[in-house]
């Protein structure tokens, strides 16, 4: 941990040489380090009228009975590195398939 905390603090102290890509992917790295690598997503947010009228009742509803719509219909949290289950699916698969054409002995 000292060495990492060491090693963004170089990264802090010399960001300034690089272009302002390389800026910005510094600042993005060093703030995904310290939430603790959950990065923040913006969910869909295309809605027919219809569908935003309907959310407005119910944050209203929520609200005259003592309740709150928090952040989290507008963000989403994903943890930086970790494995889409999309992968581990389709590894699935191909082993289910390779079972089914190979009997066991």
């Amino acid at each position: 941990k000292a060495l990492m905390d060491a090693y963004a603090a170089r990264l802090k102290d010399i960001k300034a040489a690089f272009s302002m890509r390389i800026q910005v992917s510094i600042e993005n790295l060093l703030q995904l380090r310290k939430n603790r690598w959950q990065k923040k997503l913006f969910k869909e947010q295309a809605k027919t009228k219809a569908v935003v009228r309907d959310e407005f009742d119910q944050a209203q509803k929520a609200q005259q009975n003592g309740g709150r719509k928090g952040s989290d219909s507008v963000f989403s949290f994903q943890t930086a590195g970790a494995r889409p289950s999309y992968i581990d699916a389709i590894a699935n698969q191909k082993e289910r398939a390779k079972a089914d054409t190979c009997p066991e002995h």
